[in-house]
């Protein structure tokens, strides 16, 4: 008996000392190989028009995705990082297109049709699936389409214009900001055009593009009810509605980052339009560009 006591001992000395040794190796793998850190995208005026660059977290290491005679941009990753989509009017049809490309801004193909206007995608958690507004018979409308271009949903049927898609984090609904009610508020709805429901009631103002948080508990939205363009953030059924931001200066199209913990936006705090950076809860706002020559917009992170 006493033997099998000192082999249990010594059983449970291995495993303590194993689970030591494994968190020592955690921290020391952290820090001789940290994790890779991700880049942001966003769009700026080249001089000419609108391109698509990419930064990496801490705003250095800039560069230009595209470079062409068309307006490129509301550009968004897909869930692994490895291709962007965004909207552009390259094919000088007369209309904007959703189209997809490579992280490197190569492979540039064209998703969706030409006898639609289509604008500013949102890739599915899953990578599989693509939501975006487009205009089709002079009404602008949510619709879904699978990542090749294939399996064109309408969601949205009201007569109303419907802009800014965003998918939640499982998949099973939208979220965008409608006029349908006289005002822009904040909506969501199934994927199969079910159960709308009106998120904020603020019907003299706007309150528009939507984003939800990475655990799906949240949503960042940008609202002027305040008379300033300031970012706000609403549990996910549209309670506890609250003011992140309250300058001045217009903030406006906020993204979370992929762990949740941070928010960027784009500003005019500091006379022109730049791109910010803030803790998830509002706190330690800080500019991550500097370019008084020119503007940055819609940022995804």
């Amino acid at each position: 008996m006493k033997q099998l006591h000192n082999n249990t001992r010594t059983a449970w000395k291995l495993v303590f000392v194993t689970l030591v040794a494994s968190a020592v190796l955690v921290i020391l793998l952290h820090f001789v190989f940290p994790q890779p850190k991700t880049p942001i995208l966003y769009s700026a005026s080249d001089g000419y028009d609108m391109e698509i660059f990419v930064m990496d977290e801490d705003g250095s290491n800039v560069i230009q995705l595209t470079d062409n005679d068309a307006d490129d941009w509301g550009a968004v990753w897909s869930p692994n990082h490895n291709y962007i989509v965004f909207h552009s009017d390259r094919d000088l049809t007369g209309e904007f297109g959703i189209f997809t490309m490579q992280a490197d801004g190569t492979d540039v193909r064209r998703l969706t049709p030409t006898y639609m206007s289509a604008r500013f995608p949102s890739v599915s958690a899953d990578g599989r699936w693509i939501a975006f507004h487009a205009e089709v018979n002079g009404n602008w409308d949510l619709y879904v389409m699978n990542a090749f271009g294939g399996c064109l949903r309408r969601i949205t049927t009201h007569e109303a214009p419907d802009y800014a898609a965003t998918w939640s984090p499982d998949g099973n609904m939208l979220a965008f900001h409608s006029l349908r009610n006289g005002a822009e508020d904040i909506y969501t709805i199934d994927i199969d055009g079910t159960n709308l429901t009106r998120l904020t009631q603020f019907s003299t103002t706007i309150d528009t593009w939507p984003q939800w948080s990475p655990d799906g508990e949240s949503i960042l939205f940008h609202s002027e009810r305040n008379g300033n363009s300031d970012i706000y953030i609403m549990d996910a059924d549209g309670s506890n509605q609250r003011a992140l931001t309250t300058d001045a200066g217009l903030d406006r199209v906020a993204r979370f980052s992929p762990d949740g913990n941070s928010i960027i936006f784009r500003s005019e705090r500091s006379g022109n339009s730049e791109l910010w950076v803030m803790d998830a809860d509002g706190n330690r706002a800080r500019p991550l560009t500097d370019t008084p020559f020119a503007d940055e917009y819609h940022p995804d992170w």
